[in-house]
């Protein structure tokens, strides 16, 4: 799970923390320290883990090696009651947030367990907000200290291990079906519904918790039918799974008595029974469960090739001395290189394949013309555009030809073959964009 250096930092921070504070502050302190110390840097590790076997990133680096630090800043938080240390840990929670947002950028938000998993870890960064913000002994709104620390406790538990947890289950199954999308929208928004019930309309907040309770039901019954490699995993993740469908059952009775004024159960009591069933009995057998499975990441690795060639501003300067002209260069050297069983060259039109094979026998004319809003903004980076030599067209809505060149391009640093750029010029003989493309032979298939 954790590395050494990681889980050793935690035990002395936590035991700093138990024999200075657990007498005298509240109780609830020790349970997201729990989730701080080890909860989160555990399924960290884990997903470090798992890019490392792809191509790892630098942030995920950071991350581990800044965790002992933001352990020391978020305990000694809770020792001396400071803003400034708590400063530390909601700092490092940005980090998370800005980390779970760049695995949305590369892996894109479908299938629906990415954004899950992506989007647990911008949560995180709330429950940094809402942390800060009970050391720092800030009023929000009408909130007391205790219902704030409670507030940076959902943002460290419930809202960040349980959309990451039903993540993994997508992983683990083999179809997301109707049923489990629906269930995981109401998962991934329910912890911004409820903060808006809790703040404006407890009717509100009463709905959002019923729709979460039947989602975590479904949740619990996925779990059940999903198939699983180890057993022991599977039981861990049922009894989660069913632990969390009772314990959800008080935060009903809680929203329920809230919106009726009736006490149904008190404060200290959903601190004692609904926070320490969540930690011992939701989130740590969950946790140690998806550890042992290890659902393999479903993202197929995207081998389009990219070259290793990079410009700095003026794009130009590729072709001066790398570039080499060869007589009926074309985009492809013949279609009939692609020839398969999905794909018959002789079914392409002539006006087509000739394109491909002898573009240079084609004029090109164009007529720009652009908005009334975007002309200024074109006027003022023509220069930029003719600088770098892209996009450089002009503000005339007079057709002109566009007159090109098709070469083959050359460098060290290119590792790909049959590389070919297609400069396009204006009438004064002046860049107006160039195309890199590779030509690849290959046997199409059916999408």
């Amino acid at each position: 799970m954790m590395n050494k250096w990681h889980l050793v930092s935690s035990l002395f921070f936590m035991c700093c923390f138990i024999t200075t504070r657990l007498m005298t502050g509240p109780v609830a302190e020790l349970f997201v320290l729990i989730a701080m110390l080890f909860f989160l840097p555990a399924i960290l590790s884990f997903l470090s883990k798992e890019e490392r076997e792809r191509k790892p990133g630098v942030l995920i680096g950071i991350l581990m090696k800044a965790f002992p630090l933001a352990a020391l800043c978020a305990t000694a938080a809770f020792i001396y009651h400071s803003a400034l240390f708590a400063t530390g840990w909601f700092l490092y929670t940005l980090l998370l947030a800005l980390y779970g947002f760049t695995r949305l950028l590369k892996r894109g938000i479908f299938p629906l367990h990415e954004l899950m998993t992506g989007g647990a870890w911008m949560y995180i960064a709330l429950g940094g907000l809402w942390f800060w913000l009970y050391t720092a002994d800030i009023q929000v709104m009408t909130f007391s200290p205790i219902i704030v620390l409670l507030t940076a406790i959902h943002f460290h538990y419930s809202a960040f291990f349980i959309p990451l947890f039903y993540g993994l289950l997508g992983r683990q199954r083999e179809k997301e079906t109707a049923l489990y999308k629906s269930a995981g929208w109401v998962i991934l928004l329910s912890p911004v519904m409820i903060a808006v019930g809790i703040s404006f309309s407890r009717l509100f907040d009463t709905f959002s918790v019923m729709l979460y309770v039947i989602a975590l039901y479904l949740y619990g019954i996925l779990c059940m039918k999903t198939r699983f490699r180890s057993t022991v995993a599977k039981g861990l993740i049922v009894f989660s799974s069913c632990a969390l469908m009772g314990t959800i059952l008080l935060s009903l009775l809680y929203s329920a008595g809230m919106l009726m004024r009736v006490s149904y159960i008190s404060i200290d009591q959903m601190i004692w029974f609904h926070g320490s069933i969540n930690a011992f009995f939701v989130i740590l057998p969950g946790l140690i469960g998806w550890l042992i499975e290890g659902p393999k990441d479903q993202l197929k690795q995207k081998d389009f090739p990219i070259s290793r060639v990079h410009g700095r501003f003026h794009l130009i300067s590729f072709q001066k001395e790398r570039m080499g002209d060869r007589e009926n260069l074309g985009l492809v050297d013949s279609l009939d290189d692609l020839n398969g069983t999905t794909f018959s060259a002789e079914r392409v039109s002539p006006v087509i394949r000739r394109f491909y094979e002898n573009p240079m026998a084609f004029t090109l004319k164009a007529a720009v013309c652009f908005h009334w809003w975007v002309r200024p903004f074109v006027f003022l980076l023509q220069p930029i555009f003719k600088k770098i030599g892209q996009l450089y067209l002009g503000t005339s809505r007079m057709p002109y030809e566009m007159k090109g060149r098709l070469t083959t391009f050359q460098h060290p640093k290119e590792g790909r073959k049959n590389v070919r750029a297609w400069n396009r010029y204006n009438e004064k003989g002046e860049q107006v964009f160039l195309h890199f493309m590779l030509i690849i032979t290959m046997r199409l298939r059916a999408i």
